[in-house]
C-alpha cells in the first residue's frame, strides 16, 4: 500500500507544479494548490501509520492530524473564490484558524492534566479514549459545517442561476465536488464510530479509510485535470442573449477533450494577447480547423468565439490590477496590453461581465 500513498503525493507534486507554472491564475487556483499541499500532509500520516512510526515521529503525526480540520475551512473558501472570482481575501480570514487552535490547546490541556496521552495509545484518532474521542468529533463537526455550508452556496448560486444562459460547466465541476466531498466525509466518519464500538474486528478499518481518502484524492486530481478547462476563464459570466442555447443537443467527449487542448493552449500561450487574433489565425496557430474550434466553443463553452477570447483578457486585466499594475500604467494602457484595440471596447465588454465599469470594479474590490 506505500505505493499507492507515494503515487498520491508524486501526482499532487506535479498537478501542483503545472498550477505554478500557468502565467495567469484565479485565487481559487491558489487556494487549491494550498488544499493540494495540506493534502499532502495527509498522506504522510497515512505512511506514517501504515509503518507504525507514530511513536517515532509523534508530534509531526498529532500536528498533521490535527491539520485535517483546515480541510473544510479551505474548501469553504476555495468555493467562495471559484464562485466570485473577484473575491479578495484579507485579514480577517485568519480567524477561521481558530479551530485548528481550540483543537491543538484541547489536546494539549487534555495531555497535561493526564486525561490524554496520544503516545502511550498509539496516536488521538485511533484511540478509544473518551477524551480524544471528543476531539476527533470536534475535528468533525468543524469540518461538516465548512462543507456543508459550501454546499448550500453552490445550490444558492444553481437556484439563482436557473434559466440563465451561463458557463455551466464551472458549477457542474463545484457541486459535484462538494457533495463528493460530503459523501466521503459521511463514509470515513460512519467507518471510525464502526471501528470505536465494534472494535477492527478481522480487518484494519484505520488502513482502510487511509486507501479510502488516497484514492478520492487521486481521483480528485484526475478531474481536475481532465476538466482544466473549467478554470482556464472567469466563471458564471452571462452570455448575449443572441448565443443561442444549446444544452439540449448531445456532446461528444471528443469535443470536450478538444475544448480542454483548445483552451489549455490558448491559456499557456497566451494568444488572446493579440489584438488580431481572429479565428481563422486562431486555427492556423493551434493547427485546428475552425469549423471544430467554433463548435466546441459554442456547445462546449456555450458562447461565441469573441465571447471565449474576451473572457481571457477581462481575466488578464483583473489579474494585472490586482498586482497594482493600474499604479503605473493607465486603465487605457493595460487593456490594449491584454488585446483590447479600443477604449469603448475595452469599456463594453468589461462592463458586460462583471456589472460595473473597470473604475468602478477597481473603487469596490481593491
Amino acid at each position: 500500500m506505500d505505493y499507492l500513498f507515494v503515487i498520491g503525493l508524486v501526482v499532487i507534486f506535479f498537478l501542483c507544479a503545472s498550477l505554478l507554472k500557468q502565467s495567469t491564475k484565479q485565487l481559487s487556483d491558489w487556494i487549491f494548490i494550498g488544499w493540494m499541499c495540506l493534502t499532502s500532509l495527509s498522506l504522510i500520516t497515512f505512511f506514517l501509520s501504515s509503518h507504525n512510526l507514530f511513536s517515532d515521529y509523534h508530534w509531526i503525526y498529532e500536528l498533521c492530524c490535527s491539520s485535517y480540520i483546515l480541510h473544510g475551512v479551505i474548501f469553504y473558501f476555495y468555493t467562495l473564490s471559484f464562485l466570485n472570482p473577484s473575491i479578495h481575501l484579507n485579514l480577517n480570514v485568519l480567524w477561521h484558524l481558530l479551530p485548528l487552535f481550540m483543537l491543538v490547546t484541547y489536546k494539549i490541556v487534555m495531555t497535561k492534566l493526564g486525561y490524554l496521552d496520544c503516545l502511550e495509545e498509539g496516536a488521538c484518532d485511533h484511540s478509544h479514549n473518551i477524551y480524544a474521542m471528543i476531539g476527533e468529533g470536534f475535528k468533525f463537526s468543524v469540518i461538516f459545517i465548512y462543507v456543508i455550508t459550501s454546499n448550500i452556496l453552490v445550490r444558492q448560486r444553481i437556484e439563482q442561476t436557473k434559466g440563465k444562459k451561463i458557463d455551466r460547466m464551472g458549477l457542474q465541476w463545484i457541486s459535484s465536488m462538494g457533495m463528493g466531498f460530503l459523501s466521503l466525509l459521511t463514509l470515513v466518519c460512519a467507518i471510525k464510530l464502526f471501528g470505536n464500538y465494534f472494535g477492527s474486528l478481522f480487518i484494519d478499518l484505520t488502513m482502510i479509510v487511509n486507501i479510502l481518502i488516497t484514492l478520492s484524492v487521486i481521483g480528485l486530481i484526475y478531474l481536475y485535470t481532465r476538466y482544466a478547462f473549467v478554470f482556464a476563464h472567469p466563471f458564471g459570466l452571462v452570455i448575449d442573449n443572441e448565443v443561442k442555447s444549446r444544452e439540449d443537443e448531445t456532446i461528444s467527449e471528443e469535443m470536450v477533450l478538444l475544448y480542454q487542448k483548445l483552451s489549455n493552449i490558448v491559456l499557456e500561450q497566451q494568444y488572446y494577447l493579440d489584438g488580431d487574433l481572429t479565428l481563422r489565425k486562431l486555427a492556423s496557430l493551434i493547427g485546428i480547423q475552425e469549423h471544430l474550434i467554433s463548435n466546441a466553443i459554442n456547445r462546449i463553452g456555450n458562447c461565441s468565439y469573441s465571447d471565449y477570447i474576451n473572457k481571457y483578457r477581462i481575466s488578464h486585466f483583473i489579474s494585472l490590477i490586482q498586482d497594482n499594475k493600474h499604479e503605473e500604467y493607465s486603465l487605457l494602457q493595460l487593456a490594449f496590453e491584454c488585446g483590447f484595440n479600443s477604449k469603448s471596447s475595452f469599456n463594453r465588454v468589461f462592463k458586460q461581465f462583471n456589472d460595473v465599469t473597470p473604475t468602478e470594479y477597481i473603487r469596490t474590490y481593491l
